[in-house]
């Protein structure tokens, strides 16, 4: 890893991949909330409690470790694990008791947790391409996180170096957003 992390940029960062930082920066925000079921958008003809969430889990992609999601359980292998086992619902992180479901629940069988071996969060297209020279080199997978909404669970992957693309640099002649016009001759 020494290798990678000297072909990167000062400002790209990079981490090994750890189920305590995973738990910590990606599950333990949604304890004991007490929110309303359902998750996600209010919807008041269900529920007349206040459905202003006092937290999200896109507040939650910027972390350092790199590694949430939108659903808690994508931290498991196809999306099926940790106390809740399978959802079927695509709705955002679980809201938990911390004290029915405590860390060690989250974190005691990590053998099917499906997270990256590192992440690297690239600045420009050249420390992506370092990383992805360097996964080739090792015949290491990579695995690609754009915004973390994948419900499959596909924006991670066991055994990869991830690339996390939330620090990425855009490009574009009038910046990050582009509106397209239609030619009504085509």
């Amino acid at each position: 890893w020494d290798d990678l992390k000297s072909s990167l940029s000062n400002d790209a960062t990079f981490q090994v991949s750890n189920v305590d930082d995973w738990f910590d920066q990606c599950i333990a925000p949604f304890a004991d909330l007490n929110l309303p079921i359902p998750f996600g958008p209010c919807d008041k003809s269900i529920s007349d409690s206040d459905c202003d969430d006092p937290v999200s889990n896109y507040q939650l992609y910027p972390q350092p470790s790199g590694l949430c999601m939108a659903a808690a359980n994508c931290g498991y292998e196809k999306c099926e694990g940790g106390p809740f086992g399978k959802q079927t619902s695509s709705a955002g992180p679980a809201i938990f008791n911390s004290t029915q479901f405590p860390k060690e629940q989250w974190t005691e069988d990590d053998t099917n947790l499906d997270l990256p071996d590192v992440v690297v969060h690239p600045i420009h297209v050249g420390d992506l391409s370092a990383a992805v020279k360097f996964a080739s080199e090792h015949k290491i997978g990579v695995s690609v996180k754009t915004s973390g909404h994948s419900y499959t669970g596909s924006s991670t992957k066991k055994g990869t170096l991830l690339l996390n693309l939330s620090k990425l640099q855009k490009y574009s002649p009038f910046g990050s957003i582009v509106e397209c016009q239609v030619d009504p001759n085509i």
